[in-house]
């Protein structure tokens, strides 16, 4: 597992997500690792092919960021020697500041793992905080904060119960 951790002042070093990691990931790190496996057998006459989905969006608004997909083999026996790769660098434009006040940029942690509320609808919070440090939200874009919450809900659905309440006035039926 490979994480961006950022140091926000010399007493505070938060995880980052990904998308907010100010440096991309140096290519020398291995994220994945070769291994021999035996020939692949030629089903049908031709050999299992790999699937791949389309490409992600790029990981960074600006600068340098990543492109991901998914490849699939669905036969479960295709060469491993010959498997697309899953990331490519993606190239944004240059990131500019847009005044001399916002020199930095947010930075923000995973969404959480649960939603406030087993079911029903509930909520979801990460941490955001400018690269400036604490309590110094002015040194960021303001427009540009990442959300801390968002929604979530959960498939299980949230029973009914019944409540009684004190007994009233009784009244006389129509006939």
């Amino acid at each position: 597992e490979i994480l961006c951790r950022q140091e926000i002042t010399p007493t505070l070093t938060m995880t980052v997500a990904e998308g907010a990691c100010l440096t991309p990931p140096s290519p020398l790190l291995q994220r994945t690792r070769a291994c021999q496996r035996p020939p692949c057998p030629v089903v049908g006459g031709k050999p299992s092919q790999w699937t791949v989905g389309a490409w992600s969006q790029c990981s960074a608004k600006c600068g340098q960021g990543v492109q991901t997909r998914s490849v699939l083999c669905p036969s479960g026996d295709c060469n491993i020697n010959e498997r697309p790769v899953t990331e490519t660098p993606c190239n944004m434009p240059p990131c500019q500041t847009q005044s001399h006040r916002h020199l930095h940029t947010w930075l923000y942690t995973e969404w959480s793992q649960e939603c406030s509320e087993s079911c029903g609808t509930g909520v979801q919070k990460r941490r955001v905080v400018c690269s400036a440090g604490p309590k110094m939200e002015g040194f960021c874009d303001i427009s540009m904060r990442p959300d801390q919450q968002r929604s979530c809900s959960s498939d299980k659905h949230c029973g009914a119960l019944w409540f009684s309440g004190p007994w009233g006035q009784r009244t006389k039926e129509p006939r």
